[in-house]
């Protein structure tokens, strides 16, 4: 009985070695794929404006200067009117 169990027990460990030998093989082909976001569909137009807010009262500690202001960068989207030419959705990298 104790023969079955061990035959048993290596077959299961060696099938959960090889899924996860085949799931981090995968992770690994999903992660270097580049990420493509779709175009912008619909009628209406969408307005992007970008605002870079800094905050005097406070040091970033994780910024690599020791003596840097906290800073957030935020991008807001809104429905506009047409108007002129189009931005691009995100700006490039």
């Amino acid at each position: 009985m104790f023969k079955k169990f061990r035959k048993w027990f290596g077959a299961i460990f060696l099938l959960i070695i090889a899924l996860a030998i085949a799931f981090s093989g995968y992770k690994v082909i999903l992660h270097n794929q580049p990420l493509i976001l779709p175009s912008p569909t619909g009628s209406y137009t969408i307005g992007r404006i970008e605002y870079d807010w800094i905050d005097n009262n406070r040091i970033d500690p994780l910024s690599e200067k020791s003596y840097q202001k906290r800073e957030l960068l935020i991008w807001v989207w809104y429905p506009a009117v047409e108007t002129g030419s189009q931005a691009p959705f995100l700006p490039p990298a």
